[in-house]
């Protein structure tokens, strides 16, 4: 109760782009075929990354933006962010079910992120990472909540949380410097706002069945962008990179 209190009152990382020039790139992201459903007590490393397998929504992705010239850097290194690495929690991550509850976390780097558990055992969480300093293991014992700040790191690089008590336990979190960026809900769907206009690359990552794909796109002043991107069995791992269909 204590950790998800602590995130509500903590969202106040706001950004803000002037009402005039702000667009929104509004998304879907789906999986054409079924998988595996998760073990409910983590005994195998086989977890969904399908909630709702009608639906074929993907959910726990990470897609984020990134300039493309030097004109939309600057737009977005005007973004106001809150500047302040004391503010109050930003987003937490939990341990239930024997899982990690959400999968996939971003956080901007300097602010905090509430690690708990929520379950009725004990857990540990070992972050593990090419960055040192976002390298850490600690012990969370039943109702524990642990705060981290980290610094950026590469995307295609997360850091990769693990529990060393019940090894099919994963976790990711995802480190960025400017607010444009979104994960996916249970239905495949993102949203990200107060998006200065300028030319951009769109980067999509899922990190538990290992799926990734990126495209170009223009953002233009106030306006709403449909994007939409369909996986398959056979972009697992790597393996191939889907379009990212856009739509005004």
């Amino acid at each position: 109760m204590t950790l998800w209190r602590s995130l509500a009152l903590g969202l106040l990382a706001c950004t803000t782009v002037h009402a005039e020039i702000a667009a929104t790139l509004n998304g879907t992201v789906l999986f054409s075929k079924r998988v595996q459903q998760a073990d409910p007590f983590g005994l195998n490393d086989s977890e969904s990354a399908i909630e709702d397998p009608a639906a074929r929504g993907l959910h726990n992705a990470y897609i984020y933006l990134q300039p493309a010239d030097d004109k939309t850097k600057a737009a977005i290194e005007a973004i106001e962010v809150s500047a302040s690495t004391d503010a109050p929690i930003e987003v937490a991550m939990d341990q239930r079910g024997f899982r990690f509850v959400p999968q996939v976390i971003v956080a901007l780097a300097g602010r905090e992120v509430a690690f708990g558990n929520g379950d009725s055992h004990d857990h540990n969480i070992r972050g593990n990472s090419s960055e040192p300093r976002n390298i850490f293991n600690v012990i969370m014992r039943p109702d524990r909540t642990f705060t981290k700040k980290f610094v950026v790191q590469d995307p295609d690089n997360p850091v990769k949380l693990a529990c060393d008590f019940h090894p099919s336990m994963q976790g990711w979190v995802y480190i960025i410097d400017h607010p444009l960026h979104a994960t996916t809900d249970n239905e495949g769907t993102f949203t990200i706002s107060n998006i200065p206009p300028g030319t951009y690359t769109l980067t999509l990552i899922q990190p538990l069945i290992r799926l990734r794909t990126e495209g170009k796109l223009t953002i233009e002043s106030d306006r709403q962008v449909e994007a939409k991107v369909t996986f398959g069995l056979d972009h697992r791992y790597y393996r191939g990179q889907p379009p990212i269909v856009l739509e005004d």
